[in-house]
């Protein structure tokens, strides 16, 4: 029995001594001046480098110099060292601040050079404020072409809060919104047929729709200051452009002087239900003397089928628009004077004395 206790004991102290030194080993690995130390661990083991990681967290803007290192842990593109990207980025989040805006330049040549940690690295600068403004609209602007998405549209929410954006940043919007027209197409082939499209699974669908929502609220935040150059796309020669652009005013909303180019834009059969898309949500942003100009635009219009988009999209505003509806009821296009009906019936509010015509039209 005796020989067991002492055993125990010396079990016990064996067990004291190795948390006691194992305690004071990592205090020592909090303290600012390992830094170096700690910087040449990221490049050890697993175990190194996890222990560096936590000691960068704990000492937080104090383990500022280790941001070089940090970033190109976290950018690496070598195999196998997932395991310290994650790492480092969870690092970089407890250095970055307010109190650290000399990494800026640090991430300035990072973000091009990063692939799928763009987005984090994005975030993580942003924590900076203000100071990471410039790099943040220097990146949408050079690299709105070939930088991933989810990177630039959170970027660009970023560079929104901190206010005053200019022209280059709205045309590299415009950019970004052409990218993600085939996202925008796989979304809506998803929600039109209930069926996903190629090698698409779910959550990568789930994706598309978070960027797609990303990128409208990032037009609505933008807002009236990117009407004109929108306005302008229109008249673009690619399809594509003019598309892009179609869903961009449609998602602001406010965008009223674009309604006579939206109706141009809507001539082309492939763009016709995106107008009418557009037209719709814009339509009810709009003063009574742009839709006098509206109507006057649908008066004159020799297309049946862009008539018919026009009187879709001015359904909304209700009884005001009885009297146009009245009027192209006789359409000498049966469509278009179905079209009225229709609009007539959901506004509410047929004449008695129009009840054969109406019935006359719908047969």
């Amino acid at each position: 029995m005796n020989v067991l206790l002492g055993t125990l004991r010396v079990a016990f102290l064996v067990q004291v001594i190795f948390v006691a030194s194992t305690c004071r080993g990592e205090v020592l690995l909090t303290d600012p001046s390992a830094l170096p130390a700690l910087t040449k661990m990221l490049d050890g083991d697993p175990r190194q480098a996890t222990r560096a990681a936590w000691a960068f967290e704990v000492l937080g803007s104090k383990a500022v110099s280790a941001v070089p290192a940090l970033i190109n842990k976290a950018i690496s593109q070598e195999p196998n060292i997932a395991f310290h990207r994650s790492k480092a980025l969870l690092a970089l989040r407890a250095i970055v601040g307010p109190e650290t805006p000399e990494v800026v330049p640090e991430f300035a040549r990072a973000l091009p050079r990063a692939k799928s940690q763009q987005e984090e690295l994005v975030r993580i600068l942003s924590q900076v404020g203000p100071p990471s403004k410039a790099v943040l609209t220097q990146f949408i602007t050079e690299h709105a072409a070939d930088a991933r998405l989810d990177a630039l549209i959170t970027a660009v929410g970023i560079v929104h809060e901190f206010g005053d954006e200019g022209p280059s940043l709205i045309d590299s919007l415009a950019t970004i919104q052409l990218r993600n027209a085939d996202n925008d197409a796989i979304v809506a082939h998803a929600a039109d047929t209930n069926d996903l499209i190629g090698g698409f699974v779910r959550s990568d669908l789930d994706d598309l729709i978070d960027k797609q929502q990303q990128l409208t609220a990032a037009w609505e935040r933008i807002g009236r200051a990117a009407v004109p150059r929108l306005t302008a796309a229109l008249s673009d020669p690619s399809y594509f452009v003019r598309e892009a652009a179609i869903n961009a005013l449609g998602h602001i909303g406010h965008a009223s002087q674009a309604i006579p180019a939206l109706v141009t834009a809507a001539h082309d059969p492939r763009l016709l239900g995106a107008a009418e898309a557009a037209l719709t949500e814009i339509v009810v942003h709009s003063d009574t003397d742009t839709l006098t100009q509206l109507v006057g635009l649908l008066r004159r219009e020799p297309n049946p089928n862009v008539k018919i988009a026009v009187i879709h999209a001015i359904t909304r505003l209700g009884q005001s628009i009885v009297p146009v509806l009245v009027e192209l009821l006789y359409s000498p296009e049966r469509q278009v004077g179905v079209a009225a009906a229709a609009a007539l019936g959901k506004v509410g509010s047929v004449p008695p004395e129009l009840t054969t015509t109406l019935r006359k039209r719908v047969q």
